[in-house]
């Protein structure tokens, strides 16, 4: 009987008569199974052991293992047995790699690759994975996870969602991914991982990305993305990256609308908290929105701030409920305030708009600015100091004062910015007391400023908020 060495098919024997039939030649190339592959990235200095089926009619005559790195080259560092079938036979056999990855070896990752070859000469060659050689002995830590790229305002259905993120470790990255979770904690399907979706740098230093484009038919809500990484160590790490607020409408050129429940006669005791609630709406998606108050006096900032951004209670972006609570001071003047609501959207769209008002009762009763008097300005010369000088007189006390001075009637600054006097030294109470004071405040006009007359304006507020912003009748000449 002719052997598979000598050119003849492994056929079966027609037993009816004794003969032994030869096969056609053979053309196809034996077939490569994995049976062995590590697990995890081997370390440097121990041995790594890969196993394979080798299986052809005609038998396999040989079969190894190579493994390439990053620049193409053909790694020296585990050479073959010369025989190294570990089972079976030439025509269905098991076939083993197993060695040890010397100290020397620069750590990266590998191709490896199986080639077989039958006895008519079919060859073949699988590259079966790729193998992290790693230089760190013992690795118990995860993968650092650090977002890269966000979406800075909100994805539209039917358009693209991208992020990137960087995953780093030691030992190498075996895989991260990303998930999309609904509000209810349902993991969304509609944005599928790439089966490599590493974008840039290699397993250590690695940038991935979630890439996809919503579907039209995706509910408008926001979304939670998680990150995962795993090194091949097996250490997990997780995060919870940021939430995705996915819309439905493409251009949005409409701000957000507020409703506010109008309060009739609405008091609120000076010593307490003023609660206040509103909803504010929009399609892509509110922002931001803030209250704010204003007096007869202006703008109030000293109780709560200015702008006081508003806290959802209920609904979402979409549809919400808001509340702030201030404290309204103990000596608050007693007197109406007015609220101001404004939102903007995710797109930039805003408004702001005078909503309510309330009364504050029990508190202060002095309602009037300071009382200023007896104006008066020192000689006036370009790069001298001058002094102004008057007398402030306040039911409560003085808080703040200052006098600013404008070229012509308005204008209080150059086309540059820059005042046409600099301020040297702020309002400074030189006799008196803050209920009945004289005060002086030192200015100099600028080397360069226009030719013209002057105007002298004063502001003046008292501890309690009232305040004013008066022209005076005082006005000086620079030549």
């Amino acid at each position: 009987m002719l052997n598979p060495g000598q050119g003849v098919n492994h056929c079966v024997v027609d037993r009816a008569d004794g003969v032994i039939g030869l096969c056609p030649a053979d053309v196809n190339a034996p077939e490569i199974r994995l049976v062995e592959w590590p697990q995890d990235a081997v370390i440097i200095g121990e041995s790594v052991r890969i196993s394979w089926n080798a299986n052809d009619a005609a038998g396999v005559v040989r079969t190894t293992v190579s493994f390439t790195d990053a620049d193409g080259s053909i790694a020296g560092w585990c050479p073959q047995a010369a025989d190294n079938r570990v089972d079976g036979d030439e025509y269905v056999g098991v076939y083993a790699s197993d060695c040890v990855v010397p100290t020397t070896v620069v750590p990266q990752r590998y191709t490896v690759s199986i080639f077989a070859e039958d006895f008519f000469g079919n060859q073949t060659t699988v590259d079966i994975g790729t193998l992290a050689v790693v230089d760190r002995p013992i690795d118990t830590t995860a993968p650092d996870i650090s977002v890269d790229e966000w979406p800075q305002i909100p994805v539209v259905v039917g358009n693209r969602l991208r992020v990137t993120w960087y995953a780093t470790d030691a030992a190498g990255v075996e895989r991260s991914t990303a998930t999309i979770t609904d509000a209810t904690g349902t993991v969304a399907s509609w944005c599928p991982q790439a089966v490599d979706n590493r974008v840039s740098g290699d397993e250590y230093i690695g940038v991935y990305a979630l890439d996809c484009v919503v579907p039209t038919t995706v509910l408008p809500q926001r979304y939670m993305v998680s990150i995962v990484a795993q090194d091949y160590a097996g250490n997990i790490n997780t995060i919870d990256a940021g939430t995705v607020l996915v819309v439905n409408r493409a251009v949005d050129r409409d701000a957000p609308e507020i409703g506010i429940a109008a309060i009739p006669e609405m008091e609120v005791k000076a010593g307490t908290t003023l609660s206040l609630s509103w909803e504010a709406t929009d399609e892509s998606g509110v922002s931001s929105t803030y209250l704010k108050i204003a007096g007869p006096s202006g703008w109030v900032s000293s109780w709560c701030g200015f702008g006081i951004p508003g806290n959802r209670i209920s609904g979402d972006e979409f549809n919400g409920t808001y509340n702030i609570e201030c404290a309204v001071p103990a000596n608050a003047v007693s007197q109406t305030y007015m609220v101001y609501i404004g939102a903007q959207d995710f797109l930039g769209n805003s408004s702001e708009e005078r909503q309510i008002s309330f009364r504050v009762v029990q508190g202060a009763t002095d309602t009037k600015a300071p009382v200023i008097e007896n104006l008066v300005v020192s000689e006036t010369v370009r790069g001298v100091p001058t002094v102004i000088r008057w007398r402030a007189q306040d039911e409560t006390a003085v808080g703040g004062m200052a006098a600013w001075v404008a070229y012509g009637d308005y204008r209080f600054a150059d086309a540059t910015g820059r005042s046409f006097v600099s301020y040297d030294i702020f309002p400074v109470l030189v006799s008196g007391t803050a209920q009945d004071g004289i005060y002086e405040q030192t200015i100099t006009v600028r080397a360069d400023a226009p030719v013209g007359r002057y105007t002298l304006w004063m502001r003046a507020s008292d501890t309690l908020g009232n305040s004013q912003l008066t022209q005076t009748n005082i006005a000086f000449m620079v030549r």
